[in-house]
């Protein structure tokens, strides 16, 4: 098990732009490393071990980090903004979003106000996954906060001027690892009346040697204009072969929050999207013009639910949302031990449950058993977030996916996640 970590006493920040990118640096964190077995996959497999029979769960409980004024604090992140899971190389991020205005007070008595997102960062272990060995650091483009708030004190995802202004980046789903020192996410911009502004691409490039995680976001990917475009990405992503596959939610103003559409990119080419492809699922081809969200798509959608089954996190009109409009997390991934690529979601059906479907390529055709795969007794579930990578160690070189770790989050005023390890059988 983990000892505690010391609360970091120096950051370093730099902050570099240019037409088209912001890139931030930052140094100083603690190192933790997590080894991680990456397996190599083809394009095609013949999936095994479909009945998804699970061994056994076991509940961490609820994300905690360290800090002086609570000792191990619940972390409650904004409703719009899950924890997600960041691998790269042998080390491991937690990443997540919480818009709020701060009030920092100094010791004459002035007072500053500041609309933020945390980011959170964390060398988590294979033993102890849920706690935190660190203070969450705010995002204020790039600038410095007043000290007088530890908690919110340092920026690290560049924000846009609008951003820096109203409302904050969010995340909505895990990372894709792209090397032994990179890995992608795709994160939506939000307003404070909760709109989304569209989504962004972010690089992490991680240096052992001096300690450093350089922050490259991307020119926006999609903008005010989302409405009638799917936001590639946003539901999940992940890297086959040099290539990534990016996955959408149809949530767009004609979408029936039923379809998910894939596009694809050349891994080291993925921040154009003049090199994008997208699947049109009716033909069986894919396409360098993108399909627009201006009519229901369903043909061409690569997994669909039916009836008034529809993506929890995509419904508008889930009365237990505080926010509503918002797009989906999901999680698809290769699991060796499956030989085959995995969907897990969570559905209006049932909001307490995580559903598995499974597939012999990152396009399908994908399975509709509807396979439960975990229930949460207590609480719908928000974001139905897994990754085999946290328990895929060295030495689960050929089983690599047996374990997974699960992220469940619960709606509420703010959102709650707690990590629970699944074996299967």
């Amino acid at each position: 098990m983990l000892g505690k970590l010391l609360i970091l006493q120096v950051l370093a920040l730099a902050v570099v732009s240019t037409a088209d990118t912001l890139v931030n640096t930052i140094s100083g964190f603690p190192q933790q490393e997590t080894p991680i077995y990456y397996p190599k996959t083809s394009y095609t497999h013949s999936p095994k071990h479909t009945q998804f029979k699970v061994k056994n769960y076991t509940d961490y409980g609820e994300i905690t980090y360290s800090s002086d004024d609570c000792g191990y604090c619940s972390l409650f992140p904004d409703i719009r903004a899950p924890m997600t899971f960041c691998p790269i190389g042998n080390n491991s991020f937690w990443f997540t979003g919480d818009s709020q205005t701060t009030v920092f007070r100094a010791p004459d008595g002035s007072q500053t106000t500041d609309t933020k997102s945390l980011f959170y960062v964390a060398m988590p272990s294979s033993e102890t996954p849920n706690e935190i060995y660190d203070y969450p650091f705010g995002l204020d483009g790039g600038g410095l906060s007043p000290s007088s708030s530890s908690d919110l004190s340092w920026g690290v995802i560049p924000q846009s001027d609008n951003e820096s202004e109203d409302g904050a980046p969010l995340p909505r789903s895990h990372c894709s690892s792209i090397s032994s020192t990179k890995a992608i996410q795709f994160w939506e911009s939000w307003t404070a009346n909760n709109e989304s502004r569209g989504s962004f691409l972010v690089e992490y490039t991680l240096d052992i040697d001096n300690n450093t995680l350089e922050v490259t976001r991307y020119e926006d990917l999609y903008g005010a204009t989302a409405k009638k475009q799917y936001n590639y990405g946003l539901f999940s992503s992940m890297l086959v072969n040099h290539v990534v596959y990016m996955y959408a939610l149809d949530s767009s103003s004609y979408g029936n929050y039923q379809d998910i559409f894939v596009a694809s990119a050349p891994v080291y080419t993925v921040s154009d999207k003049s090199t994008w492809k997208y699947w049109l699922n009716s033909s069986k081809t894919w396409t360098s013009v993108e399909p627009l969200a201006t009519k229901n798509r369903s043909s061409d959608a690569i997994y669909s639910l039916t009836g008034d089954d529809q993506f929890v996190m995509a419904n508008k009109d889930c009365e237990s949302c505080e926010h509503g409009r918002f797009q989906a997390g999901g999680s698809i991934f290769y699991s060796q031990y499956h030989r085959a690529y995995l969907m897990i979601y969570v559905s209006t059906a049932d909001p307490t449950a995580y559903i598995i479907e499974y597939a012999a390529t990152p396009v399908g055709p994908w399975s509709t058993n509807k396979k439960v795969l975990y229930t949460d007794t207590e609480n719908n579930i928000q974001a139905a977030l897994a990754t085999p990578f946290m328990f895929s160690t060295p030495d689960a070189a050929g089983e690599a996916g047996k374990s997974i770790m699960l992220t469940p989050a619960s709606p509420g005023t703010y959102m709650w996640a707690h990590v629970v390890e699944l074996t299967f059988a």
